[in-house]
């Protein structure tokens, strides 16, 4: 009877150390969960779901009848000069403000500033990223198929924040711009993919990376000037949604932006490197997917060199959309801080095509201007 307790006790202990021994010596894993096979890139392990198809993304690939039908005729409608066109709605029932961008009347991208939230469904303006994150994830990688090549859309941390992405049902896509500041769902850009892949608003690699291209026989003298008006006017917005004094208009500062833009232009190569200059050049010829922007030591040499003081600039090539352009600055940490200051100042915008130069010089203390030429 004594050995056969020491037998049970034996037994007992071995089949302890099996039972409970084995997840320390094997320890368990979960296996990656699989995407569904409608959502796998088969090139790469890069995966992103979508969501179903809701708000302005239905009108994306209609004709703007059909967006006229609902918002009524636009107020203005203005060339970009490559092959496309924006027509403004201001203070419709669905936002403060309207962008419709088409193609031959097709509807490629549409934005809304202070959106109503019944026609944004399911998201809605103020949200914050964690009532975002409620509805979708927030993806760092997209990779499309275009022309039967693919590109790797990347992003980074603070567009993931500040510009996240997200793909819908049927092959389109929205950016939500959030405050800098308040960290709010304030804009909204629903667009097509091969919008989307022209703008560039993100890291993106690839064989073939579709490009705007530059149109003939227009008006580029008027077309420069509505670009000017888009921008003023959108950075006018914007700092009314802050309850900011809006840019005083300056002609004299106006004037000097033109004259600088025009000299930077024809001879680069006295304010940039050999090696900037053709970074610029190609990115003007659209073989460069960042965008080319002017360093601070660069942007304050033109300044200085044209006896500009207590004042800054930014300029970036290429600018097609000013007010998607703006947007993305809004949204920037740095350059919203530079935009939405509440001293009072000056602003001087001028575009060449694709190139865009925005001053902004603090209110003179002194009777004389001292931004004359």
């Amino acid at each position: 009877m004594k050995y056969q307790k020491f037998i049970f006790l034996g037994i007992f202990i071995v089949a302890f150390v099996i039972v409970y021994g084995q997840p320390i010596a094997y320890p368990m894993y979960s296996s990656p969960l699989k995407a569904p096979a409608t959502q796998s890139i088969k090139s790469t392990n890069l995966t992103y779901e979508t969501i179903p198809t809701s708000g302005f993304a239905n009108y994306i690939g209609k004709k703007l009848e059909a967006i006229q039908a609902v918002y009524g005729e636009p107020v203005e409608t203005i060339s970009t000069g490559y092959s496309y066109t924006i027509s403004i709605f201001r203070a419709t029932e669905s936002s403060s403000y309207m962008e419709v961008s088409t193609i031959d009347q097709k509807i490629v991208g549409i934005k809304v500033i202070d959106p109503k939230n019944d026609a944004v469904a399911p998201f809605s303006n103020g949200m914050t990223m964690s009532q975002l994150t409620k509805i979708t994830m927030i993806y760092p990688n997209f990779q499309l198929k275009y022309e039967n090549q693919y590109v790797d859309i990347e992003l980074s941390e603070e567009d993931m924040n500040y510009r996240p992405l997200i793909g819908f049902e049927n092959g389109t896509f929205l950016i939500l711009f959030f405050d800098q500041s308040s960290s709010k769902l304030y804009s909204m850009m629903y667009l097509s993919e091969e919008l989307l892949l022209k703008l560039v608003p993100y890291t993106m690699t690839g064989e073939v990376l579709p490009d705007f291209v530059e149109q003939h026989n227009v008006d580029w003298t008027t077309i420069d000037h509505q670009k000017v008006d888009l921008a003023s006017n959108t950075l006018k917005i914007l700092r009314k949604r802050e309850k900011l004094t809006v840019y005083q208009p300056n002609t004299t500062l106006q004037a000097k932006a033109n004259h600088i833009l025009a000299e930077f232009l024809t001879h680069p190569e006295d304010t940039l490197t050999t090696q900037r200059v053709q970074l610029m050049q190609r990115s003007i010829a659209g073989q460069e997917s960042d965008h080319f922007i002017l360093t601070d030591e660069e942007i304050s040499g033109l300044l200085q060199a044209n006896a500009l003081t207590q004042s800054s600039g930014y300029l970036e090539i290429p600018v097609i959309d000013p007010t998607f352009t703006i947007l993305s600055w809004y949204s920037n940490s740095f350059l919203h801080q530079k935009y939405m200051q509440e001293k009072e100042e000056s602003l001087g915008v001028a575009f060449s095509k694709e190139t865009m130069l925005v001053l902004l010089q603090e209110k003179q203390t002194t009777s004389k201007e001292s931004n004359e030429p």
